[in-house]
């Protein structure tokens, strides 16, 4: 009867482990990496001829691969010294480009190279922004 209370005892105790193991994971390590770029290029508005030279910052954060959700992690845009920023909640990574998404929606609001470090997005209804990264 010892052997028993010991063994339940036991599987208990590792249960609790494991439960506030995940738990710190999730809440403080949802994030495997985080990169910063600062883009320059061209705002356009579709359908116009106008466009306007801009330096726009990003920043993504992948998901570890423990965090059990559809997204492959986030994105923070913001334009300087404006009021123009923004944040997606679904990437979602296809090979070399990470595809950009509003959250539950399932149309394409941008896509970022991994490889040529290219971005394109839409940084409100009615602008595109297209440039060349470097890591920040």
């Amino acid at each position: 009867m010892r052997a028993v209370k010991a063994i339940l005892t036991l599987v208990v105790d590792l249960l609790l482990v494991s439960i506030v193991a995940a738990v710190i994971i999730i809440n403080y390590g949802a994030y495997a990496s985080t990169s910063t770029y600062e883009c320059f290029g061209l705002v356009t508005k579709p359908g116009t001829a106008k466009s306007e030279e801009t330096k726009l910052f990003i920043k993504i954060r992948h998901y570890g691969w423990w965090l059990w959700t559809d997204s492959d992690g986030l994105l923070h845009y913001e334009i300087p010294n404006t009021t123009t920023r923004g944040l997606f909640f679904k990437l979602q990574k296809v090979e070399d480009y990470i595809n950009i998404y509003h959250d539950g929606l399932k149309l394409l609001q941008g896509q970022f190279s991994t490889v040529s470090n290219v971005l394109f997005v839409n940084t409100t209804d009615e602008e595109i922004f297209t440039g060349s990264c470097k890591p920040n």
